[in-house]
């Protein structure tokens, strides 16, 4: 009600911003700190606001913010506001992707963006959510990661006394939808072929979805396309369209230009593909895009130094639309008897 919102509990810390002096306290400490204040708090949206113009990234050991990143896992989530130019893009998003947030360079209008980033907090329904996945013995490896509306890796945690369930946290439900990729590695034992065995079960609350599949003799293609391998295709290849957009702009910028082409040659063909405009406009910044189909670009001259947005930019948001079965496309193959297959795949499934 009116009065349960009105004493809706609020909690904020800061750190000044510095450029001259001792340097500030670096990114573990500054996580660190927020994980101490939020703490035992009654409020049910825990969200951290970074705000960094990068002069503390010389503070923070690359394992040490490894480590607290993973006491700070479940706790808390966090958006990061890089200003000025003297910062590095990737802890940013390491900081984004483990604490489920977003990582963003604003060049003015920092009070806008913040004020945005809590509206978005507070159309929040559901702050956390886990996704358990239970698997047959068999299955001796899982992950499950967010594609979209923002890519996430979601750290899977052990229930006690079930040895083949994970639980995966999940956070800031809004209303919409949004697109998860389960990977699982099994092992075929003495499972009959030619049969439709249950792998995993998939479950949000008292929503239950299984994960089927048959295993199949070599030489034999499956008689029907499985329901859903267009999507994982399309997520896979989605996901490979802004690493080679993000790596070919960090190739730009260290001075790598033939790999620089290649890659972003390679984002502008799968842009096309999905349609995706906003990567198009970010390699049309730095290169000429002769056939975008093709994948072939010219590279521009450009400053180095205005590369990191672009780079946070292209790690931070989400790759292509969200994915629609419907019905096979091109895609990894088995070599025995080109059924599609997985990048991990050993058999025919």
């Amino acid at each position: 009600d009116r009065d349960a919102r009105r004493r809706a509990a609020f909690v904020a810390g800061s750190l000044p911003l510095h450029r001259e002096g001792p340097r500030p306290a670096g990114y573990a400490a500054w996580v660190a700190g927020a994980r101490a204040l939020l703490a035992g708090r009654p409020v049910s949206v825990r969200h951290l606001v970074l705000i960094t113009d990068g002069s503390s990234a010389g503070a923070t050991a690359e394992h040490r913010l490894e480590e607290e990143l993973e006491a700070c896992a479940g706790q808390f989530t966090c958006d990061v506001f890089a200003v000025g130019s003297d910062w590095a893009p990737d802890p940013l998003l390491t900081l984004a992707e483990r604490l489920h947030g977003t990582a963003q360079f604003v060049d003015d209008g920092l009070g806008r963006a913040i004020t945005a980033a809590i509206q978005r907090l507070r159309r929040v329904h559901t702050p956390q959510l886990p996704i358990e996945v239970t698997v047959r013995p068999s299955v001796r490896q899982v992950s499950l990661s967010e594609k979209a509306p923002r890519p996430h890796r979601l750290g899977g945690l052990p229930e006690p006394g079930r040895p083949h369930c994970w639980s995966f946290p999940t956070y800031q439900w809004e209303q919409g939808g949004r697109d998860y990729l389960l990977t699982l590695v099994a092992d075929s034992d003495g499972d009959p072929l030619e049969t439709e065995l249950q792998f995993a079960m998939v479950s949000i609350g008292d929503v239950h979805a299984p994960v089927t599949a048959r295993w199949h003799l070599p030489g034999q293609s499956p008689p029907h396309t499985p329901a859903g391998a267009d999507s994982v295709r399309t997520l896979n290849a989605a996901a490979r369209m802004r690493k080679a957009l993000r790596q070919g702009l960090i190739a730009l910028r260290e001075d790598r230009r033939d790999t620089a082409k290649d890659l972003l040659g390679e984002a502008a063909r799968l842009a096309v593909r999905f349609g995706t405009d906003w990567v198009l406009d970010e390699i049309l910044a730095v290169a000429h895009i002769e056939d975008a189909a093709e994948g072939r670009v010219r590279l521009r001259a450009v400053d180095a130094g205005t590369l990191g947005p672009m780079i946070l930019r292209a790690g931070s948001r989400p790759g292509g639309p969200p994915a629609v079965a419907l019905g096979a496309r091109p895609g990894p193959c088995c070599g025995d008897c080109g059924a599609p297959a997985g990048s991990e795949a050993r058999y025919c499934i």
